[in-house]
């Protein structure tokens, strides 16, 4: 490695993130010379997995993605996220026509330098009418739909944490038998491309 570039890199400093991982920082010093494009995936996937007997609303964290743009002119990001969501629906023998109702709030949310912003919400929503006939019950009925999205950022050039989280707006009614015996996230996966728009 050449001399001036080992003393460049010398006057950067090193930014060690905390145990816990919840550090919005770079882990390494930034380089000297800018590059034109970058790819950073997710670091550590979670599938969110809900309780249908809550009352309150929960949120989980399913990815996050560290983008160190600090080396890209006037950057660009673009956040791509992909999931499946279940659910299972409660077995029952109906009585009268029922309304199954599932909502999920998708967050997007990006942390820098301490400061958190909320960058867009998702809703997945599924609504199921059963209309019951006669001798006609619910056995297992499951479905696993695909919830993928995509956005893309604008940023100073910087070191920032992109984060998906999900929460359960409204899995079941407390005052209503229960519509659904299971409800997860499962196999999240987010992504970043960045690249800067101006050159050297």
């Amino acid at each position: 490695m050449k001399r001036h570039v080992m003393d460049e890199l010398k006057k950067r400093d090193l930014c060690i993130p905390p145990i816990d991982g919840n550090s919005d920082c770079c882990h390494f010093p930034k380089h000297p010379k800018p590059q034109g494009i970058l790819l950073e995936c997710g670091s550590n996937p979670q599938d969110a997995i809900f309780n249908p007997e809550q009352a309150e609303p929960e949120t989980k964290v399913l990815d996050r993605v560290l983008v160190d743009t600090s080396c890209l002119c006037r950057p660009v990001v673009k956040i791509e996220f992909s999931s499946l969501v279940f659910f299972d629906v409660a077995k029952e023998t109906p009585e009268r026509q029922r309304s199954f109702k599932l909502i999920l709030t998708f967050e997007l949310v990006r942390k820098c330098n301490g400061n958190k912003d909320i960058l867009k919400t998702w809703t997945f929503r599924r609504i199921v009418e059963f209309i019951p006939g006669e001798g006609k019950i619910i056995e297992d009925w499951k479905e696993e739909t695909p919830f993928t999205v995509t956005f893309c950022d604008r940023v100073c050039p910087e070191c920032c944490v992109y984060e998906m989280r999900v929460t359960s707006t409204r899995i079941n009614d407390p005052s209503t038998p229960p519509d659904f015996e299971g409800v997860r996230v499962t196999l999240p996966n987010i992504s970043a491309l960045a690249q800067g728009i101006c050159g050297d």
